[in-house]
């Protein structure tokens, strides 16, 4: 790498998103941890993730089907 000039993109340490609120109840988990189902659509989960990039932050926001495992939805957005 040295010979062709290229240096290492250097990963920031990753910062929690979020900070909770104190005041705030916690938060019920309504499917018990079971993510499993018998027929499509009768249960749906959704997650949020960061991607570094090296213009900057993307998130993508899925939505999973937990019969068949498999993305229904998603979107991706800078902010």
């Amino acid at each position: 790498m040295r010979e062709l000039g290229l240096m290492p993109i250097q990963v920031k340490r990753r910062r929690g998103l979020t900070v909770p609120d104190p005041q705030a109840p916690p938060i019920p988990d309504l499917l018990r941890r079971d993510v499993t189902a018998s027929t499509p659509g009768e249960k749906v989960i959704g997650d949020i993730t960061q991607i570094d990039t090296a213009e900057g932050p993307l998130y993508l926001a899925t939505t999973i089907d937990c019969s068949s495992k498999a993305v229904i939805g998603w979107a991706v957005n800078e902010n």
